[in-house]
């Protein structure tokens, strides 16, 4: 089970890179654990995601257009990477910053490295750490819903 996501390296470019279109941040992050059961993974992730900003929706996305609609993928296939991204991505939005596609650079073992766009750099380091401790929540076999809560409420302190 995946228990911990600790970001090793972010690094902010003033320019785009990796193929992106905006200006460019790279994070490294470390895994503690193993992604569960993917099929069942991704439905918790699917059923959560259109929970979290139901007032607040992104351009109209529907569930079925997670992660792909943020994340520029070489394949078909999404993984939990592409979910990180995509997340990530969409709470910059909520907060009303003006970005769009990142990308999954390697994924390898326990590491990964993303290619994020950023327009302010405060706003990707905290949408960045909440995607991160929401995705761990989901990734819960037998989530509290104590905590879900709590991280709710600070989803929405962040915003306002």
């Amino acid at each position: 089970m995946l228990s911990k996501i600790d970001i090793k390296d972010l690094r902010f470019y003033p320019g785009a890179k990796a193929g992106l279109l905006q200006k460019t941040a790279t994070v490294t992050l470390a895994f503690d654990g193993a992604v569960p059961n993917w099929r069942t993974l991704e439905r918790r992730l699917r059923e959560n995601v259109t929970r979290l900003q139901p007032a607040a929706p992104i351009w109209g996305l529907r569930t079925v257009d997670w992660p792909g609609a943020f994340a520029i993928t070489r394949t078909d296939r999404q993984t939990f990477a592409d979910w990180i991204v995509a997340l990530t991505i969409a709470m910059q939005c909520w907060a009303r910053d003006p970005v769009w596609q990142g990308r999954v650079l390697a994924s390898t073992g326990s590491t990964i490295r993303l290619a994020l766009p950023w327009e302010r750099e405060f706003v990707l380091r905290d949408a960045l750490a909440l995607a991160l401790r929401h995705l761990l929540l989901w990734g819960q076999p037998q989530s509290k819903p104590e905590i879900a809560v709590k991280l709710a409420k600070e989803l929405d302190q962040w915003l306002s």
